[in-house]
């Protein structure tokens, strides 16, 4: 689909991007006709067959989920940009859809598609947002979307699964199936040998799994647990080879996954702010002027349990959370500030006032078909 950015936060594309956006959607068009039924889904899964090998089982649909995710956020921008918003519902609706395909599936690589895939709905939420001013029905319909999607973890069934996984690796390995091409004598003394060091190899390996799914239970420890399990598993002796091969360190996982948390109720909580704004003809002070009669209460930060943090700068509103690093950097968010570093960076949504959305494009803005959700 190109390469490329989403437009500036508040801004059109340049006329020659959007023309090549809309061409390369006609070539599309059959697939977005395909996606666009997922507006009917009412439940199911892809196929998915675990492999006798339980390691070499493939999962070909996630790289589909991802590049249908894309291809929507693509066709949803180019719509705003053109100022047709009657299809904004249905379509944050479907890419939430997308997600949820694969919400269940026994892998933390599905989960981590699931938190890409969530993150990217919110980014198009926030470019939405940054365009016009949305009617405040629509604006509680993005707000139960966004609540049915916010979750402690996206990783619970990725982390169970794989250590139902790893489990099952070392009874292949003791089958047959392992060992059909060693003779009878050979077989035996195999099975003889490595029958207890298996075990061991195991019994590691489930301690290392247990801890992760106590973790995934209490998001918050993830991060800390994730890490400090990959410098033990590193650490272990070579004998240990499954537990070292197959029990990777998922601190950056847990770390993805709230991010993704922080954003969607960053976003949840822009809705009703943005309902207060259209009420009142302007940002509330704090948070607090939310509550109870556009918010039940303020969603907290996973990152630290506390309320989600507000600041308005230029006439604009900044929800966020302190993210990873732990610092408040009073609303530096990522989607208005491209150019901070990673680590030095809040994580949340960005609300424009109305006069700076749906602008002209940049001039410095690129010729390049945008790669939706980069």
């Amino acid at each position: 689909m190109g390469s490329g950015d989403l437009p500036n936060l508040g801004r059109h594309w340049p006329m020659e991007v959007d023309q090549l956006v809309e061409d390369a959607l006609r070539r599309w068009s059959e697939e977005l006709a395909q996606i666009n039924r997922l507006i009917e889904y009412e439940g199911g899964r892809f196929p998915l067959t675990i492999a006798p090998n339980p390691l070499d089982t493939l999962l070909p649909h996630l790289s589909q989920v991802r590049t249908a995710a894309r291809l929507k956020s693509l066709e949803t921008i180019h719509r705003i940009v053109l100022g047709d918003m009657a299809y904004v519902r249905d379509d944050i609706e479907i890419m939430f859809t997308l997600g949820r395909l694969v919400e269940d599936e026994p892998s933390v690589i599905s989960a981590l598609v699931r938190i890409a895939v969530d993150a990217l709905t919110v980014s198009i939420i926030e470019q939405v947002c940054a365009q016009d001013i949305l009617e405040p029905d629509l604006l509680r319909k993005l707000e139960a979307m966004l609540a049915a999607a916010d979750l402690d973890s996206r990783l619970y069934w990725g982390i169970l699964g794989e250590r139902a996984l790893f489990v099952e690796s070392f009874r292949w390995m003791r089958s047959d199936a392992y060992t059909n091409e060693l003779d009878q004598e050979a077989k035996t003394g195999l099975r003889w040998g490595i029958y207890k060091g298996f075990l061991h190899d195991q019994a590691t390996g489930l301690v290392f799994w247990n801890r992760y799914v106590q973790a995934v239970q209490a998001p918050s420890t993830g991060p800390r647990v994730g890490d400090t399990i990959g410098a033990e598993v590193s650490a272990l002796p070579d004998v240990y080879l499954i537990t070292k091969m197959v029990v990777p360190d998922f601190g950056r996982a847990f770390v993805l996954d709230m991010k993704t948390t922080s954003q969607i109720r960053a976003a949840r909580t822009a809705m009703a702010l943005e309902r207060y704004r259209i009420a009142h003809g302007r940002w509330p002070d704090t948070l607090d002027k939310l509550v109870p009669e556009y918010l039940a209460s303020i969603p907290l930060d996973p990152f630290d349990g506390r309320p989600l943090r507000y600041s308005l700068k230029d006439d604009a509103a900044f929800i966020y959370s302190i993210s990873e690093n732990l610092v408040d950097n009073s609303g530096e968010v990522a989607s208005f500030h491209p150019s901070a570093p990673r680590d030095a960076t809040d994580c949340g949504f960005t609300l424009l006032p109305p006069a700076r959305r749906g602008l002209p494009a940049d001039e410095a803005d690129s010729g390049q078909v945008p790669a939706a959700g980069k």
